[in-house]
């Protein structure tokens, strides 16, 4: 045993605990002795110390000591700690050398053979690191490419900005760019940071010019489109100087794909200042535009953009035609998450007018796309509509039970039409997941676990996603039974989730259990009971409000497990006659919660699914939407509500409410269904 020793076990525990109480002072400058003596003690203890410095919020002013001391850290672990350490030391070491100490590493990296290597990147990625890197410490006359070539070809972020100053720095050896380039970087700077109206004027004045060729790349056109929209006091004139921009590029194109990104982005930019300007007959040509920009896709998303745009226009203008042109447009659709706001708001029109034939020709569309979710919510609504024979609805409902997709919810409701059980689980989604971290399972369970030991819970599912992304059920249930009994229950719920997602998944009630967890449940069995609501209700409404996070604000102003905004808990608290309270007690919040809910069913006459609509979006906007939807049955109303999210919110209480009743209280889906859904048949 070197003179260092270790610690015994009474000391390690008290090392962590400080560890886990934030009480960082004594990891800070660490000498050899202490280094030594940690290790010692466990070879992994350098690594975690080393990143709970890394990690730990501190203000501005102690971060570079933190910092310095977690280099000490990883730097010892590289050099003395076994693999897998060394490996994770020698990552996380990397964000805390300079700009010229990683170019270094990388180009040493680059000179070993790929075998020899600790981490995986390729060439290709080792040499764009360097390239960032090189711009980054103003080191422009070793890169690969032409400055300006490099910048044209990068998205601004907070990291390039600050490289901008050496570009200051060295502005007499880089004149011979030319004064434009100076220009377009200053308008570009101008417009990151949101000065829209002093940025525009030189793009405008660049644009007009129209000789300038480093102009005319996607990103600085891009920066021109948004300084423009956001800076311009002339939206007229501003907007012909695009059309005219657009004009030239045709003018000079012998076929469709010459200039393909310059007459997408004047067109599409072009359009949006229409759109912008408003009035019929700026929409009308704004219109026109975004169907050039259409015929101009430089990438796929491109043309689905383009598109959303055109049928979001005529979605304001004319029901009629917008679902005329959305279904046309179907089979073309390339990326289909552009298009599911479109396709809901389409579904709901026609369930509130309760135009079935139309709901049927926009199913037969989007059954030509992969919306899959889409395709059971069709199936479903068009089977309960009542409007085709017996044989053809069931076989609708079918098909929201059988087929593929995620939407736990049409499934439940296709089972309850059908008088089957539930054989599936509320997860249709199973992703086929690689190996992330390059360690065997083995070490990366073993690496996983230290985390538990050195109690850095805050960051166990972040690095589980990262390293172990083919984590197994029964080994993301230790872990996420961790992290319940620490109290982080929604990174529990998280981990849990991730494994069951996994495809071929093997679980059952245990790992459900862990995703749908009974976190303060004597509060909400006391407040269940004395405001009448069943608990797997109440437990339902929580997780789907908070995800069990007690001191989270949403960026309404909601505070708490329940949610609840001020003017509300105010309200409660005077009807309750509670004079002090704090939203983000859990107990205090809980009671809030419950006593709001239970309102809000006596208010909706009992009927529960109401109260859940009122307790989202507010008594008032439920109110309206009851007059508008005539005599929907509570399942077809849901469909028809006007905000995407309360209707979402409803399928995910009820799909939550019928998983904690059955887990918990012995409830039947059926049961809980027809409790929610008393009108249904």
């Amino acid at each position: 045993m070197s003179c260092a020793g270790s610690y015994d076990k009474a000391e390690e525990a008290e090392l962590i605990d400080a560890l886990y109480s934030e009480n960082f002072y004594r990891f800070l400058k660490p000498q050899p002795l202490e280094l030594k003596k940690l290790y010692n003690t466990d070879p992994s203890s350098l690594y975690y110390i080393g990143l709970a410095l890394q990690k730990a919020r501190v203000r501005s002013a102690d971060k570079k000591i933190y910092d310095e001391s977690a280099r000490a850290y990883f730097e010892y672990a590289i050099k003395n700690s076994p693999m897998p350490y060394k490996k994770l030391a020698d990552d996380e070491l990397y964000s805390l050398l300079s700009n010229e100490e990683k170019i270094k590493r990388l180009e040493e990296k680059l000179a070993l053979p790929e075998a020899l290597r600790l981490d995986a990147k390729n060439d290709k990625d080792i040499r764009a690191a360097i390239q960032k890197l090189l711009f980054l410490s103003g080191n422009f006359n070793k890169m690969e490419q032409p400055l300006p070539d490099y910048l044209n070809a990068q998205k601004f972020d907070s990291e390039l900005i600050e490289g901008l100053k050496n570009i200051e720095k060295n502005k007499s050896e880089l004149k011979v760019y030319g004064n434009n380039f100076f220009r377009i970087l200053t308008a570009r700077k101008l417009t990151f940071e949101s000065r829209f109206k002093d940025a525009w004027p030189i793009f405008k004045d660049l644009m007009e010019a129209g000789e300038e060729a480093l102009f005319e790349h996607r990103t600085v056109l891009s920066d021109a489109g948004r300084a423009a929209l956001s800076g311009s006091v002339d939206y007229a004139a501003d907007a012909v100087l695009f059309e005219k921009r657009l004009e030239f590029y045709e003018q000079r194109s012998n076929k469709t794909s010459d200039y393909i990104v310059q007459k997408y982005m004047y067109a599409f930019y072009a359009a949006r200042m229409r759109l912008k300007m408003g009035g019929k007959e700026n929409t009308e040509k704004a219109v026109l535009l975004f169907k050039k920009a259409k015929s101009y896709p430089p990438q796929a998303y491109d043309y689905d953009v383009a598109l959303w745009y055109i049928l979001d226009i005529e979605k304001n203008r004319s029901f009629k035609v917008f679902l005329d042109e959305l279904c046309f447009t179907a089979p073309s659709w390339k990326n289909m998450p552009v298009y599911e706001e479109l396709t809901a708001h389409a579904c709901m029109k026609l369930v509130l007018a309760k135009d079935w034939n139309g709901l049927e020709r926009l199913q037969k569309a989007v059954q030509k796309t992969n919306l899959f979710s889409d395709h059971a919510r069709h199936a479903y609504i068009l089977a309960r509509s009542k409007k085709l024979p017996a044989d053809e609805s069931k076989k609708l409902y079918r098909e929201a039970y059988e087929k593929d997709h995620a939407s736990f919810y049409y499934r439940l409701m296709a089972a309850y039409q059908l008088g089957l059980p539930i054989v599936s689980s509320p997860y249709g989604k199973n992703y086929k997941r690689k190996g992330g971290g390059g360690f065997s399972d083995e070490d990366t369970v073993k690496i996983l676990k230290g985390f538990v030991k050195y109690k850095l819970y805050s960051q166990l599912y972040n690095k589980i996603t990262v390293l172990y992304p083919q984590i197994t059920t029964e080994e993301a249930s230790f872990f996420s039974k961790i992290l319940s009994e620490n109290g982080y229950y929604a990174d529990s719920m998280r981990t849990m989730s991730f494994a069951v997602n996994s495809e071929g998944a093997d679980f059952g009630e245990e790992h459900l259990k862990l995703i749908y967890p009974r976190p303060w449940l004597d509060s909400v069995k006391r407040y269940s009971a004395e405001y009448n609501l069943p608990e797997y209700l109440l437990y339902a409404l929580l997780r789907s409000e908070s995800y069990f996070k007690s001191e989270v604000i949403s960026h309404a102003g909601a505070i708490g497990l329940a949610q609840l905004m001020k003017p509300t808990a105010a309200d409660i608290a005077r009807r309750l006659k509670i004079d002090s309270y704090d939203l983000n007690n859990p107990d205090t919040n809980i009671r809030f919660g419950a006593f709001y809910l239970s309102e809000m069913i006596r208010r909706n006459g009992g009927k529960i699914m109401h109260a859940l609509f009122s307790y989202n979006a507010g008594p008032n906007a439920v109110k309206r939407w009851v007059r508008q939807a005539g005599d929907l049955p509570t399942d077809l109303f849901l469909e028809s509500l006007a905000y995407a999210e309360t209707r979402g919110y409803g399928r995910n209480v009820l799909a939550a409410a019928i998983i904690y009743g059955h887990l918990y209280y012995g409830k039947n889906y059926r049961e809980i269904i027809k409790e929610l859904f008393p009108d249904i048949k």
